[in-house]
């Protein structure tokens, strides 16, 4: 029998951090993937098949251009999940505070690292 998998968004902490905190968004998205339940949407993968690298966006945080065009992005890929997973230290991320409260907004279950 064959389950229907649950999309989860995967939202925390970037700005920052080293390499951008991709390695954890990666280990996230591996992690979620092995439970054989979730399709998990990974903003780190995202932003390195729109051509952002890391140090990219370390020099670029500033540029609202890139930070309009990624939470948009996000926003739309939330909005196609039914979930969302936090990853520590999300509290302090103006970005994944605003992705939590929209996940919350939408009624859907919130799991934390």
């Amino acid at each position: 029998m064959c389950r229907k998998q649950i999309n989860i968004y995967i939202a925390g902490p970037m700005a920052g951090k080293e390499k951008f905190n991709h390695p954890a968004f990666d280990a996230a998205e591996q992690s979620l993937k092995s439970k054989g339940i979730y399709k998990p949407y990974n903003p780190a993968l995202a932003d390195r098949e729109g051509g952002l690298s890391t140090a990219e966006l370390q020099e670029r945080i500033e540029d609202k251009a890139i930070v309009k065009r990624v939470l948009k992005r996000d926003v739309d890929a939330i909005f196609e999940c039914s979930s969302i997973y936090m990853l520590r230290g999300w509290e302090h991320s103006k970005g994944a505070r605003m992705e939590h409260a929209l996940a919350v907004a939408l009624g859907y279950s919130v799991q934390y690292q």
